[in-house]
């Protein structure tokens, strides 16, 4: 999991997970959960956001923050 803004002690405390310090490099990533509409996602763009996924990539945008027809699925 990753998210620039989150509080990591509260995270760590009640749902014991580990977050990633940083995005890792292309082509990494079978799926991309976009759970938060923070500006650092929306100023890196979904173009961005895609190299950082494998050919076959989903992106699944709960809050509708990109195109739809950019991505998989979004609510």
């Amino acid at each position: 999991m990753y998210d620039p803004i989150i509080d990591r002690s509260n995270l760590k405390k009640e749902y014991k997970a580990k977050l990633l310090n940083s995005l890792n490099k292309r082509n990494y990533y079978d799926i991309i959960i976009l759970a938060a509409p923070h500006k650092v996602f929306i100023n890196m763009g979904i173009k961005k956001i895609k190299k950082l996924g494998k050919n076959n990539l989903k992106i699944f945008d709960l809050k509708s923050v990109f195109p739809k027809e950019e991505t998989y699925w979004q609510m």
